[in-house]
């Protein structure tokens, strides 16, 4: 479960980080089209605020998918892994 939860922290911060100019960049351009005007620095204000929430959020969302998933892997015969592939 330690594993999953690192990886799914490490994840969520890189696609947050990622991605976050991105949609601060949409965020603007909706308020443009209301009459505002595209204001293109502080692309990453605000990201240490969504890390804070991202980081616990993913780890315990992949630790928890992942411990499920083996155990149900373990519980079905290997003829219907698929199920708890698809459960999970």
């Amino acid at each position: 479960m330690t594993d999953g939860c690192i990886a799914g922290g490490v994840a969520g911060v890189v696609v947050e980080t990622a991605l976050y100019p991105i949609d601060t960049i949409k965020t603007q351009l909706q308020v443009a089209r209301g009459g505002g005007q595209i204001i293109l620095k502080g692309l990453y204000s605000g990201l240490a605020g969504n890390l804070a929430g991202v980081l616990p959020a993913s780890a315990i969302f992949v630790g928890v998918y992942e411990s499920t998933k083996q155990k149900l892997l373990r519980s079905f015969p290997e003829n219907l892994s698929a199920i708890a592939h698809f459960v999970s």
